[in-house]
C-alpha cells in the first residue's frame, strides 16, 4: 500500500458493535496519512508483518462502546510515524510491538486522556524515538529490552525487561521485574512494587519514589539505587505491607517517610533523615548525615555505622537520636560505630539513647555532642564525649585512647559497670562534670582489661565499686567512698 497524494486513510473496524474484533493482517509494505483503528462504535485489530516497517502520519487506536471490543495494533518492523493516540472508550485500546528485532519506533505515543492506552513492548530490541505520554500518560507494560530516546510518562506500568531512556516519569502503580536506566530523572508517583532484585540507575539525577514501596507479596527482593551525585527520595513508606531486601544506594539519601521493613541499608554519601529506619540487617551511611526530626534507627542484632558527621538540621532544633540495636528483644552485642563527629558546627543532637554497645572512634561534642547520652550496653571511647546534661554508661567501658575528657555542664556521669583502659595500656581518663558528680558502681582499672592511668575529676566523686588499677586520682570537689 503507497501513499500517492494527501488524506490517504486507513480504517479497520469490525462489523459487530459487541463483540471481539477479526483481526487483518497488512504483509506488505504500507504507508498512508491516517490509520484508525476502531470507533466510538465498534473495535478493530490489525497487523502489520512487512519488514519493510510501515509509514502512516497519524494513527488512533479506539476501543469500541462494549467491554468485549478491545483494539490493538500490533507492528513487527519498524513504524514511521508523527503521533500515535490511543483512546480507550468503552473497550481498551492496545499498542503492540511484538517481533524480535532491532527496529526504530518514530513519533509521539499518548493516550486519549491520561491513563488511557496500553503500549506493550513484547519484542526485542525495539528503539522509541519520541515522547511517550508527554501530553497524556498512558498504561506500559515492557516485556522485552527497548531503548527510550524521548521521555516517559506512564501511569499503570508493568517493567518485565530491562530498558533505557532520557527520563522516566511514571504517574500511576508501577511492577518493576527488571533493571531500568536513565541519565535523567525518575520519578515514581504511585505505589511501587520491587518484582525481583533490580537497579535503578541514572547520570547524576534524582529517583524520586512519592509512594510505597514494596516488594512482591512473600518475597524479599532487593533495591539498588545509582544515582551518582545525586539523591534517592523516599516520601511513602517503605517495606510497610512486603518488606525489601537489601536497600543499597550509591549516592544520597532524602529520607522524608519511614524505612518500615528492610533486610539492610547503606548509603554512600550523604543522608537526610526525616523519619525512623528499621532493618533486620545493617545500617551504613559513609557520608554526612542531618537529622531533621527526632529519629529512631533499629535493627536485629546488627551494627550501624556512621562514617561521617552526625548533626541536627539546625542549631536551634536539636534533634533526639535513638538507636536500637535489640529490635527482635533477644538481647544484643551489635554496635553503634561513630567514625565522624557528632554534633559540632553548633547543630547539636539532643538526646542521644543507645540500646546496644558504642564503638566511639570520632567525638561526641564540640559546642556540645548532644545533651545527654545513654548507653545500655559496653562502651569503646576512643574519642571526648561532650554533653550539657547526664552521660550514663550502663555497661563495661573501655579507654581506647590516651586523655579521653568527658564533659558535662553540670550533670552527672554515671558509670554502671567497670571502667578500664585497652589491653597493656594505662591511659588517663579526664571527666568534668562542675558542680555534679560522677558515679562509678564497678571497678575501675581492673579486669580483662588494662589499668587506667590518671584519673582526674572536676567534680565530685561517688565511689560505690573499686579503684584498683590507676596511676593517679584526683578530685577537685567531694568523695563519697
Amino acid at each position: 500500500i503507497t501513499d500517492t497524494g494527501t488524506g490517504n486513510t486507513i480504517t479497520v473496524n469490525a462489523s459487530n458493535a459487541s463483540a471481539a474484533p477479526s483481526e487483518v493482517t497488512f504483509l506488505g509494505t504500507v504507508a498512508a496519512d491516517t490509520l484508525t483503528i476502531g470507533s466510538s462504535t465498534t473495535a478493530g485489530q490489525a497487523k502489520f508483518t512487512g519488514s519493510s516497517g510501515v509509514t502512516i502520519a497519524n494513527i488512533t487506536i479506539t476501543g469500541g462502546n462494549h467491554a468485549d471490543e478491545d483494539s490493538t495494533a500490533t507492528f513487527n518492523y519498524a513504524l514511521t510515524s508523527t503521533a500515535i493516540t490511543l483512546d480507550d472508550n468503552t473497550g481498551d485500546s492496545y499498542l503492540v510491538f511484538a517481533e524480535n528485532n532491532s527496529v526504530t519506533i518514530a513519533g509521539t505515543i499518548d493516550g486519549g486522556s491520561s491513563g488511557e492506552g496500553n503500549l506493550v513492548v513484547s519484542g526485542q530490541t525495539k528503539t522509541f524515538s519520541g515522547n511517550l505520554g508527554a501530553t497524556n500518560p498512558l498504561n506500559f507494560i515492557v516485556q522485552a529490552s527497548a531503548v527510550f530516546n524521548g521521555s516517559l510518562d506512564a501511569t499503570n506500568t508493568t517493567i518485565e525487561a530491562d530498558f533505557s531512556a532520557p527520563s522516566l516519569v511514571i504517574s500511576g502503580d508501577i511492577t518493576i521485574n527488571a533493571n531500568i536506566t536513565t541519565t535523567g530523572t525518575q520519578t515514581y508517583q504511585g505505589a511501587v512494587t520491587v518484582g525481583t532484585n533490580i537497579t535503578l540507575t541514572t547520570t547524576n539525577s534524582a529517583i524520586t519514589f512519592n509512594s510505597t514501596v514494596d516488594s512482591r507479596a512473600s518475597e524479599t527482593n532487593n533495591l539498588t539505587l545509582a544515582v551518582g551525585s545525586s539523591a534517592v527520595e523516599f516520601n511513602g513508606l517503605v517495606g510497610n505491607t512486603v518488606g525489601l531486601g537489601v536497600i543499597s544506594i550509591t549516592g544520597g539519601l532524602n529520607l522524608d517517610a519511614q524505612i518500615v521493613s528492610a533486610s539492610s541499608l547503606d548509603v554512600s554519601t550523604t543522608s537526610d533523615i526525616a523519619a525512623n529506619i528499621t532493618t533486620i540487617g545493617t545500617q551504613e551511611f559513609t557520608g554526612a548525615v542531618i537529622l531533621e526530626v527526632d529519629t529512631t534507627l533499629t535493627t536485629d542484632d546488627s551494627n550501624i555505622t556512621f562514617g561521617s558527621t552526625v548533626r541536627s538540621d539546625a542549631a536551634d532544633s536539636p534533634r533526639d537520636l535513638t538507636v536500637n540495636l535489640d529490635g527482635n528483644g533477644g538481647g544484643t552485642s551489635a554496635d553503634l560505630i561513630l567514625n565522624g563527629i557528632v554534633g559540632g558546627t553548633s547543630r547539636t543532637l539532643d538526646v542521644l539513647t543507645l540500646t546496644g554497645d558504642l564503638d566511639l572512634n570520632a567525638s561526641i561534642g564540640n559546642s556540645p555532642g548532644a545533651t545527654s547520652i545513654s548507653v545500655s550496653g559496653a562502651a569503646d571511647l576512643g574519642d571526648d564525649v561532650e554533653t550539657t546534661g547526664t552521660q550514663t554508661y550502663s555497661g563495661a567501658v573501655t579507654i581506647s585512647a590516651d586523655g579521653i575528657t568527658l564533659t558535662t555542664a553540670d550533670s552527672q556521669i554515671t558509670f554502671g559497670d567497670s571502667v578500664n583502659s585497652t589491653a597493656s595500656q594505662a591511659y588517663a581518663l579526664n571527666i568534668d562534670v562542675g558542680t555534679s558528680e560522677v558515679e562509678f558502681d564497678g571497678i575501675i582499672g581492673s579486669g580483662i582489661n588494662g589499668s587506667l592511668g590518671a584519673l582526674t575529676i572536676t567534680g565530685n566523686l561517688d565511689l560505690d565499686g573499686a579503684a584498683t588499677g590507676l596511676s593517679t586520682l584526683s578530685v577537685s570537689g567531694t568523695s563519697n567512698l
